[in-house]
C-alpha cells in the first residue's frame, strides 16, 4: 500500500526529494525537515547494512577459497565494507552519468546472482527426497531468527522510495514511476 502511495505521489509531483517534497507543503517546513532527515537516516542505515552484508559475504567467499590468519579474518569483512562504500562515494562524485551506469551494472550483477541462487535452490529441492525436511523444526533459531529475517526482508522492499527520489530525471514520470515501483515490489516479493 505504501508503495502505491509513493507511486501516485511521485507521478503527481515528479520532483527530486521524495517524502520531503510532499510533507513540506502539506504539513509545514518542520515536518518537511524531519521527513527529509528521516529518509536520509533510513537510507544511511540501509546502505550500511548493504555494505556490511557485502563485506561479510565477500570475506566468507575469500576465506573459503584461501586460508586466512585469525587477525585478517576478523578485520576483512569491515575492510571490504569500507572499500565498497569508498568506491561508491567516488562513483557518485563523478556525476550522475557514471553513477547511473554503475547502478545498471550492479543491478544486472545482483539479478544474475539471484537467478543463480534460485536455480541452485530449485535443483536442491528437486534432488531432495523430502523437500520439507529442512523446515523441521519450523523455527530452529526461535523468534530471534524470525525477527532478523523480517528485518532483512523489510530492507529488500526499501528500494522503491529511491525510484521516486529520482522522479525529476525520469522520462514520462506519470507512467514510468508507478510501473517501476510496482515492478520493483513484485521482484522483491
Amino acid at each position: 500500500i505504501v508503495g502505491c502511495c509513493y507511486a501516485e505521489l511521485g507521478a503527481m509531483l515528479p520532483r527530486a526529494g521524495g517524502a520531503y517534497v510532499w510533507a513540506r507543503p502539506a504539513l509545514g517546513p518542520l515536518a518537511g525537515f524531519f521527513a527529509g532527515w528521516i529518509g536520509w537516516f533510513a537510507q544511511t542505515v540501509a546502505c550500511s547494512l548493504y555494505a556490511l552484508g557485502f563485506g561479510a559475504f565477500a570475506a566468507t567467499l575469500l576465506g573459503d577459497s584461501i586460508q586466512l590468519s585469525e587477525p585478517v579474518a576478523e578485520w576483512l569483512p569491515m575492510a571490504f565494507a569500507v572499500g565498497v562504500v569508498l568506491l561508491f562515494l567516488r562513483i557518485n562524485f563523478q556525476g550522475s552519468g557514471t553513477a547511473g551506469r554503475a547502478e545498471t551494472i550492479v543491478t544486472g550483477l545482483k539479478i544474475a546472482i539471484l537467478l543463480v541462487v534460485v536455480a541452485f535452490g530449485f535443483r536442491r529441492i528437486l534432488d531432495t527426497p523430502e523437500p520439507l525436511a529442512p523446515f523441521k523444526p519450523f523455527l530452529p533459531n526461535g523468534w530471534d531468527g524470525l525477527v532478523g529475517a523480517m528485518g532483512l526482508t523489510f530492507i529488500a522492499f526499501e528500494g522503491y522510495e529511491i525510484i521516486v527520489q529520482t522522479a525529476e530525471e525520469a522520462r514520462e514520470p506519470e507512467k514510468t514511476l508507478p510501473r517501476a515501483i510496482i515492478i520493483s515490489i513484485l521482484i522483491a516479493a
